[in-house]
Protein backbone atom coordinates (compact mmCIF):
# COMPACT_ATOMS: atom_id res chain seq x y z
CA UNK A 1 0.00 0.00 0.00
CA UNK A 2 1.52 3.52 -1.01
CA UNK A 3 1.97 6.07 1.54
CA UNK A 4 -0.32 8.70 2.06
CA UNK A 5 0.65 11.67 -0.03
CA UNK A 6 0.42 14.11 3.37
CA UNK A 7 3.49 12.25 4.51
CA UNK A 8 4.93 12.17 0.80
CA UNK A 9 5.21 15.69 1.32
CA UNK A 10 6.60 15.82 5.32
CA UNK A 11 9.11 13.43 3.69
CA UNK A 12 10.24 16.02 1.10
CA UNK A 13 10.39 18.71 3.74
CA UNK A 14 12.69 16.87 5.63
CA UNK A 15 14.60 15.77 2.66
CA UNK A 16 15.06 19.62 2.02
CA UNK A 17 16.14 20.61 5.38
CA UNK A 18 18.72 17.17 5.09
CA UNK A 19 20.13 17.94 1.56
CA UNK A 20 20.54 22.20 3.45
CA UNK A 21 23.01 20.80 5.75
CA UNK A 22 24.47 18.43 3.38
CA UNK A 23 25.08 20.98 1.25
CA UNK A 24 27.02 23.44 4.08
CA UNK A 25 29.10 20.24 5.02
CA UNK A 26 30.17 20.13 1.05
CA UNK A 27 30.79 23.65 0.50
CA UNK A 28 30.06 26.26 2.46
CA UNK A 29 30.24 29.64 2.12
CA UNK A 30 29.68 29.98 -1.27
CA UNK A 31 29.22 33.36 -2.80
CA UNK A 32 28.10 33.31 -6.62
CA UNK A 33 27.19 36.98 -7.27
CA UNK A 34 29.75 39.23 -8.88
CA UNK A 35 29.99 42.46 -10.68
CA UNK A 36 32.96 43.36 -12.13
CA UNK A 37 37.02 41.76 -12.58
CA UNK A 38 39.53 42.64 -10.39
CA UNK A 39 42.87 42.68 -12.36
CA UNK A 40 45.66 39.97 -10.97
CA UNK A 41 48.31 42.00 -12.26
CA UNK A 42 52.32 41.47 -11.48
CA UNK A 43 53.24 41.63 -7.78
CA UNK A 44 49.48 42.04 -7.62
CA UNK A 45 47.14 40.29 -4.65
CA UNK A 46 43.51 39.82 -4.45
CA UNK A 47 42.05 37.97 -1.40
CA UNK A 48 39.35 36.99 1.09
CA UNK A 49 38.54 36.45 4.31
CA UNK A 50 36.22 33.30 4.94
CA UNK A 51 34.77 31.79 8.07
CA UNK A 52 35.03 28.53 6.90
CA UNK A 53 31.75 26.48 8.32
CA UNK A 54 34.35 23.62 9.27
CA UNK A 55 37.70 23.37 11.13
CA UNK A 56 39.55 22.50 7.87
CA UNK A 57 39.29 23.17 3.73
CA UNK A 58 39.85 21.50 1.03
CA UNK A 59 40.27 24.23 -1.52
CA UNK A 60 38.55 27.51 -2.89
CA UNK A 61 36.77 27.50 -6.90
CA UNK A 62 37.28 31.02 -7.88
CA UNK A 63 35.91 32.83 -11.06
CA UNK A 64 38.79 34.11 -13.60
CA UNK A 65 38.47 36.33 -16.04
CA UNK A 66 41.17 36.33 -19.29
CA UNK A 67 39.61 39.45 -21.12
CA UNK A 68 38.41 37.03 -24.17
CA UNK A 69 42.19 35.80 -24.71
CA UNK A 70 43.79 32.33 -23.69
CA UNK A 71 45.90 32.53 -20.19
CA UNK A 72 49.54 32.21 -20.56
CA UNK A 73 49.73 28.09 -20.68
CA UNK A 74 53.10 28.70 -19.08
CA UNK A 75 51.65 30.91 -16.27
CA UNK A 76 50.41 29.83 -12.66
CA UNK A 77 47.34 30.76 -10.56
CA UNK A 78 48.70 30.58 -6.99
CA UNK A 79 46.17 30.16 -3.86
CA UNK A 80 47.98 31.16 -0.40
CA UNK A 81 46.22 30.46 3.26
CA UNK A 82 47.26 32.70 5.38
CA UNK A 83 46.51 34.10 8.98
CA UNK A 84 44.68 37.15 8.75
CA UNK A 85 46.35 38.24 11.90
CA UNK A 86 49.93 37.73 11.31
CA UNK A 87 50.05 36.80 7.78
CA UNK A 88 51.74 33.79 8.08
CA UNK A 89 51.29 31.41 5.23
CA UNK A 90 49.53 28.11 6.16
CA UNK A 91 48.97 26.15 2.79
CA UNK A 92 49.59 27.38 -0.95
CA UNK A 93 48.61 25.55 -3.75
CA UNK A 94 48.20 26.59 -7.68
CA UNK A 95 47.15 25.54 -11.35
CA UNK A 96 48.45 26.25 -14.48
CA UNK A 97 47.73 28.65 -17.49
CA UNK A 98 46.13 25.59 -19.45
CA UNK A 99 43.53 25.11 -16.96
CA UNK A 100 42.30 28.70 -17.26
CA UNK A 101 39.21 30.12 -19.36
CA UNK A 102 37.59 33.15 -19.66
CA UNK A 103 34.24 32.96 -17.26
CA UNK A 104 34.74 29.70 -15.91
CA UNK A 105 35.07 28.74 -12.67
CA UNK A 106 38.74 27.35 -11.56
CA UNK A 107 39.34 24.67 -8.78
CA UNK A 108 42.46 25.21 -6.80
CA UNK A 109 42.87 21.94 -4.03
CA UNK A 110 45.33 21.00 -1.44
CA UNK A 111 47.19 17.52 -1.31
CA UNK A 112 45.44 17.06 2.08
CA UNK A 113 42.66 18.89 4.17
CA UNK A 114 44.17 21.89 5.61
CA UNK A 115 43.28 22.91 8.71
CA UNK A 116 42.40 26.70 9.30
CA UNK A 117 41.65 29.42 12.37
CA UNK A 118 38.09 30.29 12.88
CA UNK A 119 39.12 33.40 10.03
CA UNK A 120 41.77 32.33 7.48
CA UNK A 121 42.63 34.96 4.18
CA UNK A 122 42.85 33.34 1.04
CA UNK A 123 45.25 34.92 -1.26
CA UNK A 124 44.72 34.87 -4.96
CA UNK A 125 47.98 36.07 -7.50
CA UNK A 126 48.90 35.51 -10.85
CA UNK A 127 52.32 34.69 -12.99
CA UNK A 128 51.71 35.03 -16.26
CA UNK A 129 52.50 36.87 -19.90
CA UNK A 130 48.70 37.21 -20.05
CA UNK A 131 45.81 39.54 -18.43
CA UNK A 132 44.25 37.51 -15.84
CA UNK A 133 41.44 38.89 -13.67
CA UNK A 134 39.04 37.34 -10.87
CA UNK A 135 35.09 38.37 -10.49
CA UNK A 136 34.20 40.13 -7.71
CA UNK A 137 30.81 41.91 -5.95
CA UNK A 138 31.96 45.68 -5.51
CA UNK A 139 30.29 49.23 -4.73
CA UNK A 140 29.92 50.04 -8.88
CA UNK A 141 31.90 53.44 -7.25
CA UNK A 142 33.63 55.48 -4.96
CA UNK A 143 30.09 57.85 -5.35
CA UNK A 144 27.77 54.78 -3.95
CA UNK A 145 29.95 52.82 -1.59
CA UNK A 146 28.29 54.37 1.36
CA UNK A 147 25.18 52.47 -0.25
CA UNK A 148 27.36 49.26 0.21
CA UNK A 149 27.37 46.35 -1.80
CA UNK A 150 24.53 45.54 -3.86
CA UNK A 151 22.97 41.49 -3.55
CA UNK A 152 25.95 40.78 -1.02
CA UNK A 153 24.72 37.34 0.55
CA UNK A 154 28.42 36.43 2.20
CA UNK A 155 28.68 39.46 5.05
CA UNK A 156 30.88 37.46 7.09
CA UNK A 157 34.08 38.41 4.83
CA UNK A 158 35.50 40.91 2.70
CA UNK A 159 37.80 41.25 0.13
CA UNK A 160 41.16 42.17 0.68
CA UNK A 161 43.84 43.79 -2.20
CA UNK A 162 47.36 44.11 -1.25
CA UNK A 163 46.56 43.69 1.86
CA UNK A 164 44.17 46.22 2.46
CA UNK A 165 40.77 45.80 3.06
CA UNK A 166 38.33 46.42 0.78
CA UNK A 167 34.24 46.71 0.35
CA UNK A 168 33.25 43.43 -1.34
CA UNK A 169 33.37 40.06 -1.92
CA UNK A 170 34.86 37.51 -4.48
CA UNK A 171 33.43 34.94 -6.46
CA UNK A 172 33.77 32.11 -4.45
CA UNK A 173 33.20 28.54 -2.98
CA UNK A 174 34.89 27.23 -0.25
CA UNK A 175 34.88 22.87 -0.40
CA UNK A 176 34.96 21.31 3.11
CA UNK A 177 36.55 18.71 4.67
CA UNK A 178 33.91 17.41 6.41
CA UNK A 179 32.26 14.11 5.09
CA UNK A 180 28.74 13.07 5.33
CA UNK A 181 28.69 12.61 8.82
CA UNK A 182 28.55 16.04 10.01
CA UNK A 183 25.70 16.80 7.81
CA UNK A 184 23.64 16.78 10.98
CA UNK A 185 25.96 19.15 12.59
CA UNK A 186 25.55 21.74 9.92
CA UNK A 187 21.50 20.74 9.77
CA UNK A 188 21.32 21.78 13.38
CA UNK A 189 23.70 24.68 12.60
CA UNK A 190 21.25 26.25 10.17
CA UNK A 191 18.01 25.48 12.78
CA UNK A 192 19.81 27.60 15.38
CA UNK A 193 20.62 30.30 13.07
CA UNK A 194 16.86 30.41 11.90
CA UNK A 195 15.78 30.46 15.08
CA UNK A 196 17.76 32.72 16.54
CA UNK A 197 16.88 35.11 13.98
CA UNK A 198 13.44 34.52 14.51
CA UNK A 199 13.07 34.99 17.69
CA UNK A 200 14.68 38.72 17.62
CA UNK A 201 11.62 39.51 15.60
CA UNK A 202 8.64 38.07 17.41
CA UNK A 203 5.85 39.76 15.49
CA UNK A 204 7.60 38.54 12.23
CA UNK A 205 7.99 35.14 13.81
CA UNK A 206 4.52 34.55 14.82
CA UNK A 207 3.07 35.93 11.21
CA UNK A 208 5.61 33.32 10.05
CA UNK A 209 4.88 30.36 11.76
CA UNK A 210 1.28 30.77 11.39
CA UNK A 211 2.05 31.11 7.81
CA UNK A 212 3.74 28.08 7.61
CA UNK A 213 1.05 26.27 9.76
CA UNK A 214 -1.28 27.63 7.40
CA UNK A 215 0.54 26.36 4.22
CA UNK A 216 1.03 22.88 5.46
CA UNK A 217 -2.89 22.38 6.22
CA UNK A 218 -3.56 23.56 2.78
CA UNK A 219 -1.09 21.30 1.09
CA UNK A 220 -2.29 18.47 3.32
CA UNK A 221 -6.35 19.35 2.23
CA UNK A 222 -5.24 19.37 -1.53
CA UNK A 223 -3.49 16.27 -0.97
CA UNK A 224 -6.37 14.42 0.22
CA UNK A 225 -8.07 12.52 -2.47
CA UNK A 226 -11.37 14.05 -3.09
CA UNK A 227 -14.62 12.35 -3.15
CA UNK A 228 -16.43 11.52 -6.27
Amino acid sequence: MPPPRSCLACLAVVALLVLTGCARTGGEPFQPTHNGPLPLDEGTTVGQTINPAGDAITGLDVQVATYTAPADPDGTLTLALRDPDTGQRIARTSVAGTELADATWVSLRFDTPVDVPDVVLAELSWEGATRLAVWANTPASPQVRSAGVPNDPYEDGELVVDGLPRAGDLAFRVRGAAGPGAALVQLGEVVASAGSRLLAEPVFATLWVLAMVGGVALAVRGLRPRRS
